[in-house]
């Protein structure tokens, strides 16, 4: 069972960050991302952003009542929307592994 909404880790080693969103209480989606992007995506300041990351596409935009992130890869596409309290956590979660990691 998977207790958090979201997860973020950071391979120092890779410069990689592995995002989990909880989808169910047994399911999880986690997607790798360079560490570079991630920040960008992450920023306060940024408001749309298109992120080419290997085989994947992220397409981030902020909204007026919410946060729109869609990724396509070579075999599926997703689309989630934050509430602007869950963004908040992400950004949160994405700082404390950067200090976890000495990155910050």
């Amino acid at each position: 069972m998977f207790q958090d909404k979201f997860k973020i880790q950071i391979n120092p080693d890779t410069k990689h960050a592995h995002i989990g969103f909880r989808i169910t209480e047994n399911y999880v989606q986690n997607y790798v991302i360079p560490l570079d992007s991630a920040a960008k995506l992450f920023n306060p300041k940024t408001e749309n952003t298109t992120i080419t990351a290997k085989n994947s596409t992220w397409w981030y935009k902020k909204l007026k009542n919410h946060h729109k992130l869609f990724l396509k890869t070579d075999y599926r596409d997703d689309h989630f929307r934050f509430s602007y309290d869950d963004w908040h956590e992400l950004r949160t979660l994405f700082a404390a592994a950067l200090v976890k990691n000495k990155l910050a």
